[in-house]
């Protein structure tokens, strides 16, 4: 979005997890959470778009392997997508604000339809936590931590027994210890030419361990 400031990380990536609802010891979302860092947690409201919009182009500037055009071609088409679940409460979410009002990080859920399953128990929905980010100058004070049990939190009161998410390889171990599984999800490049071109975007993979924004 123009004038936003870009940066941060993230813990979106490729590797799908699952988490069973029931697990933790969760947070009720119907509340506003004033953790004893000064942060308050609240519900996300209609007028936070461009918030969740900024957000979201920084998480992708941050992974890397997309161009800033593809990105802020992406903007536009997630505000469209973002304001039509908002407006069906098919997507609910939870911003972390400082004592003056800053958004300091926020995250989503989807309640995203699905296929049949067996474990499903008649409810073709399967809650999907996305777009999680934590500004660079607020890190470190367990806001994504708070979120996360927030989003899940939603989907316990909701019924479903499940939610799942990607996780980047830096945020992995961290799903891993809220109790999140590993699932295997594969992909297959109908035209080799795209998978090229994705590879060469992708960020090098150096031996030092790069500084991610997941939760803690």
């Amino acid at each position: 979005m123009p004038g936003a400031l870009r940066g941060g990380r993230s813990t979106a990536g490729e590797g799908e997890c699952r988490e069973r609802a029931g697990k933790s010891n969760l947070l009720d979302l119907g509340r506003s959470i004033v953790p004893t860092s000064g942060y308050r947690l609240r519900a996300v409201r209609a007028s936070d778009i461009e918030t969740l919009l900024d957000h979201r182009h920084r998480m992708f500037s941050t992974i890397g392997g997309r161009t800033e055009e593809q990105i802020a071609a992406h903007d536009r088409r997630y505000r469209r997508w973002l304001l039509v679940r908002l407006r069906r409460g098919e997507l609910v979410g939870q911003i972390a604000e400082t004592r003056r009002g800053e958004a300091a990080a926020s995250g989503c859920i989807w309640y995203r339809p699905d296929q049949p399953r067996p474990e499903s128990s008649g409810r073709d929905v399967a809650p999907y936590i996305l777009s999680m980010f934590t500004a660079p100058a607020h890190r470190g004070h367990g806001l994504a931590s708070r979120i996360v049990r927030a989003l899940i939190a939603d989907a316990k009161r909701r019924g479903y027994r499940q939610v799942i998410l990607h996780a980047s390889p830096q945020g992995r171990s961290v799903y891993a210890r809220f109790g999140f599984e590993r699932r295997w999800e594969m992909r297959y490049w109908i035209d080799p030419a795209d998978r090229v071109a994705w590879k060469r975007q992708r960020p090098a993979r150096t031996g030092t361990r790069a500084r991610t924004a997941v939760p803690r």
